[in-house]
């Protein structure tokens, strides 16, 4: 079995370095989540149905249980989140054809097009603000992000977890 060796050119980075970039990452993603929750509450949802409405969404036909699994919310919050979606108009439930004890869980039309009408929304406040990057900075950024996410997943694999 072939050992990974590590290549003799990398070195760990600076602690500096890795928390500038952290604190980069945690400030952007506060940004983002605030773009979706701006959205959200217009909609009267609180943030856990946001998050259950997204993985309905991207997982047609989920139950209760396995939306607890995905997002990690504990199941009696999944059940109002979803029962708040259901009052609202945004979900749908059916009994399993195979298996009648099952609840599976669709977005409707409705919760469709207001979901990518908020994606739409921020990917457009996120186009104009890079709007003056060059598009050379901007590919490089991609490729950059791309290899982070890449050494990040390859470091939680070697070492399972954080």
């Amino acid at each position: 079995m072939a050992t990974r060796q590590p290549e003799a050119h990398r070195s760990v980075p600076e602690t500096e370095k890795a928390e500038k970039l952290l604190t980069l990452l945690r400030d952007l993603n506060q940004i983002f989540h605030g773009l979706a929750r701006a959205a959200w509450q217009e909609q009267g949802l609180a943030r856990p149905a946001a998050i259950v409405m997204r993985e309905i969404d991207r997982n047609p036909g989920t139950t209760v249980s396995g939306l607890a699994r995905t997002t990690g919310l504990a199941k009696s919050n999944v059940s109002k989140a979803v029962e708040s979606l259901v009052e609202k108009g945004f979900v749908e439930k059916r009994a399993d054809p195979e298996d009648q004890r099952l609840v599976r869980l669709y977005a409707t039309g409705e919760a469709k097009a207001h979901f990518h009408r908020m994606v739409s929304e921020v990917r457009n406040r996120v186009s104009a603000a890079i709007s003056g990057f060059s598009d050379e900075d901007l590919d490089s950024l991609i490729a950059s992000l791309d290899a982070l996410k890449l050494a990040v997943q390859e470091s939680l694999g070697e070492q399972g977890s954080w």
